[in-house]
């Protein structure tokens, strides 16, 4: 627009910056996952560029130049498919990885991410990312259980979300709940892995045990078990790891009497699960707050 107001001086003015001033840099990277961290360095005071940046990038790059199968591939796939998961986009993508490579890590997930779809096209490299979408949204209560699973594994699911379930137990917990709804693993089977991860979980943090190395044990989980996990499976595997601890009844019972428990992150799971064991009505987790019917001290 400037050239055509102010003729051909104007163009010869933009040629001789661009000549001068504009300074092109080629950086050549080992692993395409680095591409946030270099663009955030350069880009003063930056930009941030997250992983699902880096994947939108990578499954657009495949279509090329063409822009109606560009526009057509966003519209009916990718939209739909962003859509889904609102602000925890990007966190979705590594639990997603560890599914697909166990001994995978947050800084070289976008590479073997791209290893895996080496082979696919813009759309089925949206469909393979689908594939756990909704198994992973069901276990962080963004969307209903019931219909999908039915109401006895959506109840088990429930708890895990009331008892804020730590973020590592994600890719077994997936996997474990696709293969369910493909008919490979039967309702008890699953029932038995979540109510043995529940007890696992609510034990420790009833001991106020932190949630620190659960990934190791989480990642491998499903390869442990063959590919069939059952809840004597999983308690085996837990057993075992010497390096985490699953407290037994003596060390609960001994928390319960000599820890203070209100106030920490399970105590409102406990009021409820305490009322659901004895038939009453148990109002949702978010719906009521807890208070001390005596004074903290006599």
């Amino acid at each position: 627009a400037k050239g055509k107001n102010n003729g051909f001086q104007a163009v010869e003015e933009l040629v001789e910056v661009v000549r001068t001033r504009l300074t092109f840099v080629f950086i050549l990277l080992k692993d395409p996952g680095s591409a946030s961290t270099v663009f955030e360095g350069l880009n003063d005071p930056g930009v941030p560029i997250s992983v699902g940046d880096l994947v939108k990038n990578e499954v657009f790059a495949r279509v090329g130049d063409n822009e109606d199968e560009a526009r057509f591939l966003h519209d009916n796939y990718w939209a739909p498919f962003r859509g889904k998961f609102d602000s925890k986009f990007d966190d979705y993508f590594f639990p997603f990885s560890i599914i697909n490579k166990p001994s995978s890590t947050r800084t070289e997930m976008f590479g073997e991410l791209r290893k895996l779809w080496k082979d696919l096209d813009s759309q089925a490299i949206i469909e393979n990312l689908d594939v756990y979408s909704n198994s992973y949204l069901v276990l962080i209560g963004s969307i209903d259980a019931e219909p999908v699973y039915g109401s006895e594994v959506a109840l088990n699911v429930k708890k895990l979300i009331e008892l804020k379930q730590p973020s590592s137990t994600y890719p077994f917990l997936m996997k474990l709940l696709d293969e369910f709804k493909r008919g490979k693993i039967t309702k008890s089977e699953v029932i038995g892995c979540l109510t043995t991860i529940e007890s696992f979980l609510v034990r420790r943090a009833i001991c106020g045990i932190e949630p620190t190395g659960l990934l190791v044990m989480f990642r491998t989980m499903w390869d442990a078990c063959d590919g069939h996990p059952n809840a004597e499976k999983i308690a085996n595997l837990i057993g075992k790891r010497t390096t985490v601890e699953w407290p037994s009844d003596k060390r609960v019972k001994e928390s319960i009497l000599a820890r203070p428990v209100y106030g920490t992150i399970v105590a409102k799971y406990l009021v409820v699960e305490y009322d659901r064991s004895l038939g009453m009505d148990h109002p949702d987790i978010d719906d009521f707050t807890l208070e001390h019917i005596m004074p903290k001290t006599y």
